[in-house]
């Protein structure tokens, strides 16, 4: 399946995992079209600064090019802690678990733009062992 037409459908999915007692570790929404058969094109309404994205994951070691709309990811690759900024919503959070990966410390500036698109998120991952502290 690629994706989800709408949020309705994605609840109905979730709704009907848990009253299965079906475990559900992510449901992935992102992918919704091909552009020219390619895989995992860049959709610009859905990821407007994905440019800034790019440049903080490479802050952390993170190895991605960018042709057109089309990101490649090379990998696997060790990332390290250092300081980022968000630049949206979606970005904040792959930041956050890109931080949760690194080695040593990183520190994410612009965070309440994850904190007010994200329910209980820093919640959520201290649950999981993440270590999160405000400055």
């Amino acid at each position: 399946r690629w994706s989800y037409m709408n949020e309705d459908e994605i609840r109905e999915v979730v709704k009907n995992h848990r009253e299965n007692n079906i475990p559900l570790d992510a449901v992935y929404m992102d992918i919704d079209y091909m552009d020219s058969y390619k895989d995992f094109t860049l959709n610009e309404e859905a990821f407007p600064k994905f440019d800034k994205f790019v440049e903080e994951m490479k802050k952390m070691g993170a190895d991605i090019t960018v042709n057109e709309n089309v990101a490649t990811i090379n990998g696997p690759k060790n990332l390290h802690g250092t300081v980022v900024s968000v630049p949206d919503l979606r970005a904040g959070a792959a930041l956050c678990i890109a931080a949760l990966v690194a080695e040593g410390e990183t520190s994410i500036y612009n965070w309440e733009l994850v904190e007010r698109g994200y329910e209980n998120f820093v919640q959520n991952l201290s649950h999981l062992g993440a270590e999160i502290k405000y400055c």
